[in-house]
Parts: structure tokens; C-alpha cells; sequence
């Protein structure tokens, strides 16, 4: 999700402008329907209608419409429920931009109501301010929903179809077999693989399949467990598998028999799959995973023992040669100690707030000049389309060159779409400075933030989320020694937008 602002003053409405486009495959994906072109068209519906419109844009970029977990929606609604007046209407090109489901627009749709706001479908010509409106926007949401069901159910019944021929319906091929050159959802044994197949279920009957004897035989042909396992309580080796809760017969060879892979399933530790109950499973939460580094400069990760019934929690550096653990809890303690100590530090802050306005400057700097370039490249397409659209009013285009120029018209129309979308993403990064008296809000900000973590919130992720927030890394040398490097840009762009801060 982008967000930027018009620079025009507010003297008329402000719009909200909300564009989406959907992950590859999607026939909506078109040039036509890019997130540029929408943009353009929703802005161009108001240049008669309210000349001093102000346009706020946000966009979800490969998103689907089947639910509302996008940033961009989110950032709406929590616009709509803070009651934010910094915009009068929401503006979409077609309401499938928005959501295809019935179930998620009406609530969306009662939001936007109690929030007095308005709604417009620019390319179905209709709002939310009249009952007339409300109804047809209902009735298009009904039929977007109906289309996304009925392409599911053509899907799934296209994929069962697939596997009542023996065929396999999904994409990856279970190790031991290969697909086959040419013939669509075919596999076939792979001869240099099926054999370690077939030795594993053996070794495994026999008690001598642990990890240590497999790696010493096959060498990195498995790097973890898990592998194994998988291979293990795979039906597909025995001719059959299981496809959406039902059992067909394969086209392709059976590698072991069924016989032995029943056997093999009885011996297994009881549960469904790979889900089977984990009672050993990590309980410490493991505050900076993710973020510490070791001082070789390898990242560190979780580990943990036991002895005498007490469990011992570490950050160990994943390289073997170098050995460097050290105690979980101590660190996360002292790393959060420290962070309290640095917000509470108001030189720290003011240094670490001018090193973020420098960034800005810099990222400005360095977005300038394609922006620029853009923006001139956008005016001369523009103008060339028009000179040619109005040949064709002029009379100039006659039937003996319309097919020229209405090639000429369409190549040039195809080069500004694409220019309109290079220009909105190099704008992604084109941020304008924090408002006046915005580093007072945020320093206001940090000590809220330091007296949550100083409580220490029962939820693990929160806590998580909050040291997130600040840190960029930390560098951990041996007997506790470390090195905290602060990132503030995080801090501060997630202050920015607190309305739909979680």
C-alpha cells in the first residue's frame, strides 16, 4: 500500500482514491486496468465534475479481492473508524476493485454510511448517497461474488476432473519421481531416486533408519528430518493418492507396495501428517530472533536444552566453528534495558531523528531525477495522443490511413499508461518531511512505548512487535557483550499512520 497526498490546498473535496490489482493470472491484470490507469481515469472523472478536488491515493498491488486482509482496505477502515476527516469520499474505478464479497462489502459499506462519507464507482457510474445507488452497488457486489464462486467451483471441478484420470492435480512432485516430458500432470519414476526411496522404507523396518545413517550413506541428498519423515507418509509411492478428501488410483508406477507402507504408518509416531503433536514444542519466546547477529557476522539462532528438569534457552551462531551461545533471557532483559535507557535520552532521540531527516533527503535526492524525467516523458505522450485524437475529429484520418494512425494512437496510449506506472512507483519512495512539531509527537510517543514494554505485556508477539519497532540489529559478542544499532525510519513511519497502528 502507497499513500500520497495532492499539494494543491483544500478548497474543495478531498477523494480518496483507492486502486487494486490482482496476483499474475488474473484477467483483470490488463494494461488497461493497471494501477496507473486507474488512478488517471478516477482523476479525470472529476476534472469537470469538482475542479478542487484534493486526491489522496492507495493502492493494494498483486492483492486479491476475494477478502479485505490488504493493507490499503485496512488503512481505510481504520480511517472510517477513527472518524478521520481527512477525506469526504471514497472513489474506486469499478467496485471489484474493492471487494468481491457480498459478506465483506456490507459491512464495509455500513462503515462508510456512519461515517458520513460517500462511495463512487467511477466506471459503473454510481454512489452511495442516493438508495438508488445503494441498491445497484449491492447488486454488483452480488454478481462479483457469484463469478468468484463459480470460477472456484470450475477450478475444483477442473482439478477432481484431473485426478479421476489418474493425472496429479497439484505441482510438487513428491521426491522419487519426475514429471513426465510433454504430457500434462504426468509423472513418471525417476530411476536415479526411486531406489533411495525404496531403501529408506526398508532401513526404517529394519530400526536402522535414523538421520546420522542416511546422511552418512546419501550425503546432502537430505539436509533436515523433516525430509524423511515426508517421504515416509507419502501414499502417492504405493499407485494411489488422496486429492481433496478422496483416494484415486494413479496413472503412474507404484515404487513400494502397499503392504510395506501400511506397515510403516502403524510404526510412525500416531498423528495426521506432518501436524502430528509436538509436546516438546519452544515455549520461551525468543525476543530478538530475527535481529541478532553474531560478531562473525553470522545470524544467531534459537536453541535450547535441558538438564535435571530445567530447560536452558540460548542465541546460538550458526556457524558450527564458531560456537558463540548465549542465554536468551539475559540478553532480551538487557537489550530491552538498554532501549528503555536510549528513549529516555533525549539527545539520543534529536540525533537519531536528524540522521532519519538526512535519509529522507538523500532517498529525495537520488528519486529527483527520474522523477522528473517522468513527469516530462508523461507530458509529451500526452500531448502526441491528443494531436492524434484530434485528427481523427479533424477529418485528417481518412479510411485510407485509419489503420496507421489507429496504431499510432494505441502505441502512444500504451507508452503513457506504462510511464503513469513508473512514475507512481518512483513516487513510492519520494517521502515529504514530518509535519511541524511531529518530533515532539513522537518523542510523546516513545515513552508510552517505554512504559508498555516496562510492564512487560503477557503477549509474546506484542512484545515482540514493540522491540521490533526500534531495533535494526544487534551484534552480540561473547559473555554478553553486544552492540545495539537503533533503526528510527521504522519507528516513525508506524507512528505516522497510528489510526491503523494494531
Amino acid at each position: 500500500m502507497t499513500k500520497k497526498s495532492s499539494s494543491k490546498k483544500r478548497t474543495g473535496k478531498t477523494y480518496l482514491l483507492y486502486a487494486r490489482v490482482s496476483p499474475k493470472g488474473s484477467t483483470w491484470d490488463a494494461e488497461e486496468t493497471s494501477i496507473g490507469v486507474q488512478f488517471q481515469e478516477m482523476k479525470d472523472y472529476f476534472q469537470v465534475r469538482d475542479p478542487s478536488a484534493t486526491f489522496i491515493e492507495v493502492f493494494d498491488e498483486m492483492k486479491s479481492g476475494k477478502d479485505l486482509n490488504r493493507p490499503g482496505i485496512q488503512r481505510i477502515i481504520a480511517d472510517l473508524d477513527s472518524q478521520s476527516d481527512e477525506w469526504d469520499c471514497l472513489v474506486v474505478w469499478h467496485l471489484d476493485r474493492l471487494t468481491r464479497s457480498l459478506n465483506d462489502a456490507l459491512p464495509l459499506f455500513k462503515k462508510i454510511r456512519n461515517a458520513d462519507k460517500g462511495l463512487i464507482s467511477i466506471r459503473q457510474n454510481i454512489d452511495m448517497f442516493s438508495a438508488g445507488g445503494r441498491f445497484m452497488i449491492h447488486m454488483f457486489i452480488s454478481i462479483a461474488e457469484y463469478e468468484r464462486e463459480m470460477t472456484s467451483e470450475r477450478v475444483s471441478a477442473k482439478m477432481h476432473g484431473i485426478a479421476q484420470q489418474g493425472k496429479i492435480p497439484w505441482g510438487n512432485i513428491p521426491f522419487g519421481y519426475r514429471r513426465k516430458a510433454g504430457v500434462k500432470n504426468t509423472v513418471e519414476i525417476d530411476p536415479d531416486k526411486a531406489p533411495v526411496v525404496r531403501d529408506l522404507f526398508e532401513m526404517f523396518l529394519r530400526g536402522q533408519l535414523t538421520f546420522e545413517n542416511v546422511r552418512k550413506k546419501y550425503g546432502d541428498m537430505f539436509k533436515y528430518r523433516t525430509q524423511i519423515y515426508k517421504i515416509l507418509r507419502c501414499k502417492m509411492y504405493t499407485g494411489e493418492f488422496d486429492y481433496d478428501g478422496d483416494t484415486y488410483k494413479s496413472e503412474h508406477e507404484a515404487i513400494i507396495g502397499k503392504e510395506m507402507f501400511e506397515k510403516v504408518q502403524q510404526m510412525l509416531p500416531q498423528g495426521e501428517g506432518n501436524k502430528r503433536p509436538r509436546p516438546s514444542r519452544q515455549k520461551y519466546p525468543y525476543l530478538l530472533l530475527g535481529m541478532i547477529r553474531c560478531h562473525c557476522g553470522r545470524h544467531m539462532s534459537s536453541y535450547s536444552a535441558s538438564s535435571r528438569g530445567n530447560s536452558f534457552y540460548y542465541y546460538k551462531c550458526t556457524d558450527p566453528l564458531c560456537k558463540n551461545a548465549v542465554s536468551a533471557p539475559q540478553l532480551d532483559d538487557a537489550v530491552v534495558l538498554e532501549i528503555r535507557k536510549l528513549i529516555f535520552n533525549e539527545d539520543t532521540l534529536k540525533n537519531l531523528y536528524r540522521h532519519f531527516l538526512e535519509q529522507l533527503a538523500e532517498e529525495r535526492a537520488a528519486n529527483l531525477p527520474q522523477v522528473k524525467k517522468l513527469n516530462e516523458q508523461i507530458a509529451e505522450l500526452r500531448t502526441k495522443r491528443d494531436r492524434i485524437s484530434e485528427m481523427f475529429t479533424d477529418g485528417i484520418v481518412t479510411a485510407d490511413n485509419m489503420e496507421y494512425w489507429n496504431g499510432e494512437l494505441k502505441r502512444h496510449s500504451e507508452a503513457l499508461s506504462k510511464a503513469e506506472e513508473s512514475l507512481v512507483a518512483a513516487k513510492t519512495n519520494y517521502t515529504d518531511d514530518p509535519p511541524e512539531g511531529f518530533f515532539e509527537e513522537f518523542d510523546e510517543s516513545m515513552k508510552q512505548w517505554a512504559k508498555s514494554i516496562e510492564v512487560k505485556p503477557d503477549d509474546d508477539a506484542t512484545k515482540r512487535l514493540l522491540v521490533g519497532m526500534m531495533v535494526q540489529d544487534v551484534i552480540c559478542a561473547q559473555k554478553n557483550q553486544f552492540k545495539l544499532n537503533l533503526v528510527l525510519s521504522k519507528r516513525i513511519k508506524w507512528w505516522a499512520v497510528r489510526d491503523s497502528n494494531t
